[in-house]
């Protein structure tokens, strides 16, 4: 009967492959792929505020990890939502003092028209996913060699 060395060394090997997938290539993979998305929306929004805000985070869980391009910041992220979406006409009313408009007093209720929308994330995902899914590909060519999976452990979330 045969008998076979190292098989202990070998399972072990098998059992932390997951964890070194998931924080030393897939999570780096989706950081890369989600800075070229980043990259291109901040070109195409008109707000310095919302430019300012972008941020690249990654998430992991069971069976998935994903690339999250978001907006920081109150004032920034409903920014961003407004142009995204747009907005319908709407009453906007203070309780306190006076609505200022163009540096205009306009008094305590103004008729806002709405705003048209501005997308820019959406667009910015459909002319770039291509060369995001290139730039991950990238990432783990450069981390898979013959020795293993190379390179520190990718788990921090950082600005765009």
């Amino acid at each position: 009967m045969p008998t076979v060395k190292g098989q202990e060394a070998v399972d072990r090997f098998f059992e932390t492959l997951p964890a070194e997938i998931e924080t030393k290539l897939l999570r780096g993979a989706a950081r890369s792929g989600a800075h070229v998305i980043a990259g291109e929306a901040k070109l195409r929004t008109w707000s310095d505020d919302i430019r300012d805000g972008v941020r690249v985070k990654t998430r992991a869980a069971p069976d998935r990890v994903s690339g999250i391009v978001t907006i920081v910041g109150q004032w920034p992220r409903s920014l961003a939502i407004w142009a995204e979406h747009g907005t319908s006409p709407h009453v906007i009313t203070t309780r306190k003092g006076s609505l200022v408009v163009d540096a205009k007093l306009v008094g305590r209720t103004v008729d806002h028209p709405g705003a048209r929308r501005e997308p820019f994330l959406r667009p910015a995902l459909d002319t770039k996913l291509g060369e995001a899914v290139s730039a991950a590909q990238a990432y783990i060519n450069s981390r898979v060699t013959p020795a293993g999976i190379v390179g520190p452990a990718d788990t921090e979330d950082d600005e765009a």
